[in-house]
């Protein structure tokens, strides 16, 4: 039950986040797009600081011992690039 009430929470956070945001406005987002043309760069702000706390949110959490709601991490083990990858990252 708290991973179903942690995923709404974080889904509601995620949707307000967009919202507050602008990303739900289709004609923002395509002016974001359209770099030829009259371009607004306000979402790169949106991108730069979701990435700047994503990545100060990881580290903090895998600093812990645990997570909260679960026993350990389940961290991917794979750490090669091979050609699988390298394709679906271009496909992307």
């Amino acid at each position: 039950m708290k991973s179903h009430i942690l995923a709404a929470v974080a889904g509601l956070l995620f949707g307000l986040g967009l919202a507050i945001s602008q990303m739900v406005n289709p004609q923002k987002v395509l002016d974001f797009l359209d770099i030829f043309g009259d371009w607004d760069p306000s979402l790169l702000l949106v991108i730069g600081a979701a990435t700047g706390l994503t990545m100060i949110s990881f580290r903090w959490v895998l600093n812990k011992p645990q997570p909260f709601f679960a026993d350990s991490f389940r961290l991917p083990t794979k750490t090669d690039v091979d050609k699988r990858l390298i394709f679906g990252s271009v496909l992307f």
